[in-house]
C-alpha cells in the first residue's frame, strides 16, 4: 500500500484504494471540523497501520457535549459509506450550518443598526462627546467633524456594511 500524506483526514475509501469523489473532501473536512470541537481527530493513533484499521472499521464516538445539530452535521460528512455521505448542496443545506449562517446574518444586522444608530446620532450633534476638552484646546467641535469622527466609515464616498443576504447602505454618514 502506498499512501501519499497523512491518512489522519482520508476518507476510507482513499485509505482502501478504492474509486473516489468529492465527498472524499468532505470526509477531510469532517475530521477538521470534529477535531476543532474535541481537540483530536476521530481516530488517532501512533501506528499508521491502526490509524488505517480505526477509519476503516471503527465508528466515529461523539462527545456527550456536542449538539444534536452538530452531531447530524458531523456525521454525514464523516459517513464511511461515500454514497452515503453530505454532499456539498446537502452541507449548505443542512440545519446546523442554516442555524450558523442565520446567527451570522443577526449579528452582522446589529452590527449594521448600532452603526446606523451611531451615526444618526453624531449627525443630529448627539451623543457623548466631552465638550471641554474642545474648549479646553480653544475650539468646539462642530456636530460635522463630530459625526465624520465617530462615523465607523469615516471615509469619503459610500459606506456599505455587507451582510451574507445583501447590502445595508448607509450614506448619511458622508
Amino acid at each position: 500500500m502506498l499512501l501519499s500524506g497523512t491518512p489522519l483526514y482520508m476518507a476510507s475509501e482513499l485509505v482502501r484504494e478504492q474509486p473516489y469523489n468529492h465527498t472524499a473532501d468532505l470526509w477531510s473536512l469532517g475530521v477538521i471540523l470534529y477535531e476543532l470541537f474535541v481537540g483530536q481527530p476521530p481516530f488517532y493513533t501512533n501506528s499508521v497501520y491502526v490509524l488505517i484499521r480505526h477509519i476503516i472499521k471503527d465508528p466515529v464516538k461523539y462527545p456527550d457535549s456536542i449538539s444534536p445539530n452538530y452531531k447530524s452535521f458531523l456525521r454525514g460528512l464523516l459517513n464511511k459509506i461515500q454514497q452515503n455521505r453530505l454532499t456539498w448542496p446537502a452541507l449548505l443545506e443542512h440545519p446546523f450550518v442554516k442555524e450558523i449562517s442565520d446567527e451570522i446574518e443577526a449579528e452582522e444586522l446589529h452590527a449594521a443598526t448600532t452603526a446606523a444608530g451611531v451615526c444618526d446620532a453624531a449627525w443630529r450633534g448627539e451623543g457623548n462627546h466631552n465638550s471641554s476638552s474642545a474648549l479646553e484646546n480653544g475650539k468646539a467641535q462642530s456636530p460635522l467633524s463630530y459625526g465624520q469622527s465617530h462615523c465607523p466609515s469615516s471615509h469619503m464616498g459610500n459606506s456599505s456594511i455587507f451582510t451574507t443576504r445583501g447590502v445595508f447602505r448607509n450614506d448619511r454618514c458622508h
